[in-house]
Parts: structure tokens; sequence; C-alpha cells
């Protein structure tokens, strides 16, 4: 039985120990439980409609939403997750982005029906608070709760969490372990100190509206231009998250930052104030210089592992990374080469 060692217990950690210890591999995680983006995240998946031009990304992001439907048959609770659709809002590219969808939605099964809304047939897919006359609706778009869908992991595979600050040179140095996986976003250069690798924290921060406005079902998430995502969580109206990349790891919470969130939301939800926020939530996300994530072993011994640089949509590539570098060590052979890590490395220490 292999002994393995995840540094990071977000959405890449957790998912790459749960497919290790589901297929019989002994795991431990450490995790200092410190401003972790999964855990202050309520996700959109609805990848389809980016305009990146980094095509390795898209095929990584694509193959992310298509594998929670084999995420969510594994668990023994899929309440993480909720296929509500998503509305794509646009005040000036949304012909654009409409053909986008259409066109993609001939090869990704994913995406599930595509139709453009105006009023009335709107009406049935927002509250009578929301404001929208024009927009994309993607149904196969889905909310994931981040906190909730690590917790699952966790407990289904009884996943021990040490909570403690790990480096790879101590693992290293007590011997005991086959491989390590270094999974601490924006902590990266922190968890492994031979390499600098180009990863740059950004923080994100979003607010709560609890009971402020009735969701009497379950609403699509509306993706309108600009930085701001609208969720209808149950319970509670969530607007964000920011992207703050001048912030460092700064975890205060900024009022400036929920006024023009609020600012944004008032577009669309006009009656919204900031005396309706209930709560917040701030995490740390990692970023590179191109916005693209890397992952996969750093040498060819296969010994250590890294992933980083998820940015924002993290919660759509976490699991599929996380999963293939399970699958790797379990013996399914994967090609790192196209988001390897050598990519970002600054310099050797």
């Amino acid at each position: 039985m292999k002994q393995i060692a995840i540094i990071g217990g977000g959405i890449v950690g957790m998912t790459a120990a749960y497919y290790l210890k589901k297929n019989g591999m002994d795991v431990v995680v450490y995790d200092a439980d410190y401003a972790q983006g999964t855990r202050a995240a309520v996700g959109i998946i609805c990848p389809w409609v980016s305009q990146r031009r980094h095509q390795a990304w898209y095929a990584l992001a694509s193959d992310g939403a298509a594998f929670y439907k084999t995420l969510v048959r594994d668990v023994s609770d899929p309440s993480f997750y909720r296929q509500t659709g998503t509305l794509i809002a646009h005040t000036t590219r949304l012909d654009a982005l409409s053909e986008l969808a259409f066109e993609r939605a001939k090869t990704t099964p994913t995406m599930g029906n595509v139709q453009r809304l105006q009023k009335p047939a709107l009406a049935d897919y927002i509250p009578d608070y929301v404001t929208l006359e024009d927009a994309l609706l993607i149904e196969g778009g889905a909310q994931i709760d981040g906190a909730r869908l690590i917790e699952i992991l966790q407990k289904d595979q009884n996943i021990p969490v040490i909570k403690e600050q790990m480096t790879v040179e101590r693992l290293e140095t007590c011997g005991r372990f086959d491989h390590i996986i270094v999974a601490a976003g924006p902590w990266i250069n922190d968890a492994q100190k031979k390499y600098i690798f180009d990863v740059k924290p950004q923080k994100g921060q979003l607010v709560t509206l609890q009971n402020a406005f009735d969701i009497d079902k379950a609403y699509p998430v509306i993706m309108p231009q600009g930085e701001i995502d609208i969720l209808f969580d149950q319970t509670m109206l969530v607007i964000g998250a920011s992207h703050d990349n001048e912030a460092g790891f700064d975890t205060h919470r900024d009022l400036n930052v929920e006024a023009r969130l609020i600012h944004d939301a008032q577009m669309y939800i006009p009656k919204i104030t900031s005396a309706d926020i209930t709560g917040f939530r701030i995490g740390t996300r990692a970023y590179t210089s191109d916005f693209a994530p890397f992952y996969g072993p750093i040498d060819t011994t296969k010994k250590v592992y890294v992933a980083s640089g998820l940015g924002s949509s993290g919660l759509t590539t976490g699991p599929i990374i996380g999963y293939r570098i399970a699958s790797d060590i379990l013996g399914s052979t994967f090609d790192f080469s196209e988001m390897s890590p050598t990519k970002y490395i600054k310099s050797i220490v």
C-alpha cells in the first residue's frame, strides 16, 4: 500500500485524497485552514461561454464541468451540487456569446439545452424583483457549495486532516511517503522550498443576503457583464465574488468592495442595498501570469506532484485536476505536458 501526503485540503487536495483512499492508498492531508478559497466559494459551473484564447484551459474547464457527473455519482451525498442552469446577461456582447454557446453545444452534451430568452419567457426563470430583458440560458450550468463538497469527500473516505502548515522538505525528511501532492493554492512557494513558481494571491470577497429577498424555487445563476455573479442559494442571495490582485494575503472585510458588488447588482436587482447584507466570505485564490493553472509531477521521478494557479475557476477545474493526479499515482498514466508545472517555474532555490 502506497502512502501519500497531501499539503492543502481544498478542492484539488481533497478530491485527490478521496480517490486515492477509495482505491486503497494510505492518505493523510495537511491543511493550515487559513483563508482557503474553496471554503469561501459558492461556485458556478459554466465554462462554455468563456472567450479566453487559452485552448488548453478551455479543454480542462469543459472536462471539469463534465467530471461533476462522475463525482456526484461517486459520493454518498450529492447535496453540494445543484444543476439550476445559468443565465448569461451581457449588455454589449450577448449576440456573440450566444453564437459561441450554440456552436459549442453541438459537441458538448454537458451544456444541455441552450436557448435565448426574452420577456415574457424569462419570467419563469427569475424572481419578480430581478430586472432582466434578454439572456442566454444554458441548462447544464450548475452551482457548487465548495465547503460542503470537501466536507463530504473527507467524511466519505474518513480522510485524516492534520491542521498544520507543512512543507515538502519536512515530509521528505521523515521518509514515510511514496508520493507528496502540493495543492496549497497561493501558498505553493511556502509549501515547498526548492522552486519558486509563478503564482500570486488573489483576494475574493462575496456578500450574502439572508432572507432579504424571497427565493421560492431553484433559479438559475445569473452571470452578468463584469465582475459579479448572482446566485439564489436556497435561503440566501449571494453576490460576488471580487477579484483583487493587489490585496496580497489580506483577509479583512473591505466595505468598499462590498459597496461595489452591490452597486453592480443594482442593475439587475434595483432595490438591493448594502443594508441588506447579512454576511460575507473571503478567500484567497492563486493565479499565474497567464491566468492558467498548472498541475502534475515536477520531475520524472513522480515523487512530488503540484497544482496551483486555478484562479476563479477553481471549483470547475479543481476536481478534475485532483482526479487526474490521483489516477496517475494509481497507475493510469496521464499526459500532463499541456499544463506542466515546469513551465511555471521562475527559479530554483
